[in-house]
């Protein structure tokens, strides 16, 4: 079965239901009116990541689960410009 999920306000509430499934409590930051949301933030076990929507945030939180603190050492090669170059970008 082939899915597509694209991101867009809709898939808010699976996501955060997803970080609340696995193990996190989710937070916002406000800015110094209180009037918007500054940052999303996702809390476990001394671990704290922050990201600017829920999507963003469950992405950045996987990063952290597969490859932890030293995450920044890691060898991914650079993905980025490889699939710009690609696109002739």
């Amino acid at each position: 079965m082939a899915i597509r999920i694209a991101e867009s306000m809709n898939t808010y509430n699976p996501v955060l239901f997803t970080i609340d499934k696995m193990g996190y409590k989710v937070f916002v930051r406000l800015n110094e009116r209180k009037n918007a949301i500054e940052r999303w933030v996702a809390r476990k076990e001394g671990s704290e990541f922050v990201a600017m929507n829920p999507i963003s945030l469950l992405g950045i939180i996987m990063v952290g689960e597969m490859y932890g603190e030293d995450w920044r050492k890691v060898d991914y090669g650079n993905k980025y410009d490889e699939i710009l170059d690609k696109a002739g970008i």
